[in-house]
């Protein structure tokens, strides 16, 4: 009975591989849409800046254009150009330092290129091969990072400027998006195939082939129930 049970075990523990197994098989038959996802994820991560000074020359253009259109009876235009015509600038000098007032307050200390190095050389040592241990690692590490790059960055686009009007924050889904492809691809589970499953079922037999063609105990062998099977002497 022991030997049964432990059979049942075995079987169970090579069918319940046999699904690790095939989604193994799979993303080694994926790896090529992997790798590409994967990179196209890096490169989002690596463009964020480029995406983010795109946003900010937008708005300080919106900017600029909103200004000059300001009409002269609003708070607005009282608050901004008032006092600096009155000390001799032109309009065009006021709205240029206004939209570089702007542009300082989005940029933030985001505009240290030696960080943005350092982002790009972290980027670029990462590997997308399917073989590397640390891929699920490096995509967690990843899609944190970059996140907290992408929250930094709403938050100094939240800030808003006198006269500034129907302004949106700054927002990038592509890389999550690919992220969550990424994700998907290496860990969905699926259904083992019949293959599999036959493969495990071989392993099982083969597992139980040294039992089978193995000798049984030869005190096990007897009669009727109670019946005492006699050992022979060594000396026979």
């Amino acid at each position: 009975m022991g030997q049964i049970v432990f059979g049942l075990i075995v079987l169970v523990l090579l069918l319940g591989t046999s699904v690790m197994f095939a989604h193994f098989t799979r993303i080694v038959n994926q790896r090529e849409i992997i790798q590409n996802t994967y990179v196209a994820a890096v490169e989002d991560a690596q463009n964020m800046g480029e995406k983010y000074d795109a946003y900010v020359n937008e708005r300080c253009a919106s900017y600029s254009s909103a200004l000059k259109n300001l009409s002269s009876s609003s708070a607005n235009y009282k608050a901004l150009f008032s006092n600096s015509l009155s000390l001799g600038f032109s309009k065009d000098a006021i709205i240029t330092k206004c939209v570089d007032n702007l542009r300082n307050l989005l940029k933030g200390s985001n505009e240290n290129g030696d960080i943005m190095s350092k982002r790009s050389q972290w980027l670029e040592n990462v590997s997308a091969s399917v073989w590397n241990l640390s891929l699920p690692s490096n995509i967690r590490d990843i899609t944190q990072t970059v996140n907290k790059w992408i929250d930094n960055y709403k938050e100094l686009s939240s800030k808003r400027y006198i006269g500034e009007v129907n302004v949106l924050t700054f927002e990038d889904s592509s890389f999550n998006k690919n992220v969550s492809s990424l994700k998907e691809l290496c860990t969905k589970i699926s259904t083992p195939s019949i293959l599999s499953i036959i493969l495990a079922l071989i392993c099982y037999g083969l597992i139980l082939l040294p039992w089978i063609v193995t000798p049984k105990n030869i005190a096990s062998v007897g009669g009727e129930f109670g019946d005492v099977v006699e050992m022979p002497d060594e000396d026979e």
